[in-house]
């Protein structure tokens, strides 16, 4: 049996590494993009097994093409930070990319294409919500998510190609960059940092790395086509203070933690979960990882990092 032949844009960050490791392991073909400056960190160990494209190379998209890849992950986004969200500029390049994407699938076979959203399309909610909850869309970034959504909804079905429009919850795990909430939370209880924090009475849908990964690779391997938009959650929320005093009792620091220094944002979301009832139905329910278990493996991950920039004198 041929392997399946994958394209997949934003490969090197947190969520598509993480899907094409999996997918390296297990015998697909792989062809990722990066650039000239990105940092490889998440890749020392088999990053020779992955068919890299720069695409700060004016012809990368012609060695796409020939890979003629037969589905399309497509996980990149500029400015996704918070300083960013509402960078209208920044946001909207994100459309050269896409226009990249769709010239390609103008010159190959291409049966299906994933694309990351964000749960940040439902606005400011309060509670939970499934995909056919109306979007409201407030900074820039997730404006942007749900034009593109349309764009890919409409080509798709335009030319017969199964689409999946993936909004995505909050995902935590080992390679997560170190200024997202649970990492930092982690990193500050490592060097006994007090904290200033809100309140914390937020209620989140946190979803564990590998978790994300098998909903992901389940789409991948679906033999039936159920396009649509799909709610990538746990649907399960967990209060944000539950999270900061697990992590500081398991760590064990002595370090002071500021509830209520910082004021909560205006109009801030105090119970964000996903209904991920849609998914279930057309992919099968993942067994998800204990959430205790999930957050062991994670600060491990951090503390193993830590102790080795300490031991190097960083």
């Amino acid at each position: 049996m041929d392997k399946k032949k994958i394209f997949i844009t934003g490969g090197t960050g947190f969520l598509g590494s993480a899907v094409l490791k999996y997918l390296v392991k297990n015998n697909y073909e792989i062809m990722a993009t990066m650039r000239t400056e990105t940092d490889m960190f998440r890749f020392k160990t088999f990053s020779d097994e992955v068919k890299w494209i720069n695409t700060d190379d004016e012809n990368y998209k012609k060695q796409i093409i020939a890979f003629e890849p037969t589905i399309i992950f497509h996980a990149a986004w500029s400015g996704v930070t918070s300083s960013d969200r509402n960078d209208w500029s920044k946001q909207i390049q994100n459309f050269q990319l896409l226009a990249d994407i769709l010239d390609i699938a103008n010159n190959v076979k291409l049966e299906k294409i994933l694309v990351l959203g964000s749960q940040s399309e439902y606005g400011n909610v309060h509670t939970r919500v499934n995909e056919n909850h109306p979007t409201d869309a407030r900074e820039a970034y997730a404006v942007s998510k749900n034009a593109m959504q349309n764009i890919i909804e409409k080509y798709c079905n335009q030319y017969n190609i199964e689409w999946y429009w993936l909004r995505v919850f909050s995902v935590f795990g080992p390679g997560e960059t170190k200024n997202w909430f649970i990492p930092w939370v982690i990193v500050n209880q490592l060097k006994n940092n007090d904290t200033n924090l809100t309140l914390c009475e937020q209620q989140y849908d946190y979803l564990y790395i590998s978790d994300f990964v098998k909903m992901i690779i389940q789409i991948i391997n679906a033999t039936k086509s159920a396009s649509g938009i799909y709610n990538i959650c746990s649907g399960n929320s967990t209060i944000l203070k539950t999270i900061v005093e697990y992590i500081k009792q398991c760590i064990g620091s002595s370090a002071k933690i500021n509830y209520g220094a910082i004021p909560y944002r205006p109009n801030q979301s105090m119970q964000i979960t996903g209904d991920n009832s849609k998914y279930n139905i057309n992919f099968g329910r993942v067994d998800l990882t204990e959430f205790e278990h999930a957050m062991n493996l994670t600060i491990s991950y951090y503390k193993e990092q830590y102790l080795s920039d300490n031991n190097m004198g960083l």
